[in-house]
């Protein structure tokens, strides 16, 4: 009978070890996925800022690749637009 005592006492001590580590296993993971969470949304944020990069490197390469009438031509087209949006806001300011 003691040995029957002694096995079950066993098994529940095994029974609560197992539940314990599940407890912590629970925690770890949750802390692991509120970890990758944050490294996707940072990844995330790195992409965009890669975008942005090679945006404006491009707008540099097309800049040094127009000669200067080009590019006059486009800075008189800018000014010209920008006063015309200017005249469209004092109108719709009045």
């Amino acid at each position: 009978m003691k040995d029957i005592e002694q096995i079950l006492m066993n098994i529940r001590q095994k029974i609560l070890e197992i539940a314990d580590n599940q407890r912590n296993l629970l925690s770890e993971n949750e802390e692991l996925i509120s970890q990758v969470l944050k490294l996707k949304e940072e990844n995330e944020q790195l992409l965009t800022r890669i975008t942005e990069l090679e945006n404006k490197d491009l707008n540099l390469h097309i800049g040094f690749s127009l000669d200067n009438s080009e590019k006059e031509r486009l800075t008189n087209n800018i000014d010209k637009l920008l006063k015309e949006i200017d005249k469209s806001m004092e109108l719709l300011k009045s």
